[in-house]
């Protein structure tokens, strides 16, 4: 019964197992690379982790989300301030104009 089959079916699994062997056998060679082919890479790497060095350090100077927020909470105070200021110089504007007017208008009398 095994005879038959591999009399039978010898011929194809052979073949395939061929294939299967050669397959393997040019993965293999595929698989690693010569350090001239990767030479390149390794040098654009290396510029790149030069490169990512100078952004972390140029972040490090840059205030992050804490900074951030206390300047618009500082900036947010500093407006109301202002507006209040404003409002008081309105005041005494209106107050000196009303004192100027009295005051040029008694003496015109």
């Amino acid at each position: 019964m095994i005879v038959d089959f591999l009399r039978q079916w010898g011929g194809l699994l052979f073949a395939g197992l061929n294939l299967l062997l050669v397959w393997v056998i040019w993965s293999l060679g595929r698989r690693f690379a010569a350090k001239e082919e990767l030479a390149p890479l390794h040098r654009r790497l290396d510029q790149c982790e030069k490169g990512m060095e100078i952004i972390q350090r140029d972040l490090s100077y840059q205030p992050g989300r804490r900074e951030i927020e206390a300047l618009r909470v500082a900036t947010t105070t500093l407006e109301v301030k202002i507006a209040r200021m404003e409002a008081t110089m309105r005041k005494l504007d209106e107050t000196a104009r009303r004192l100027s007017d009295y005051l040029l208008n008694q003496r015109g009398q």
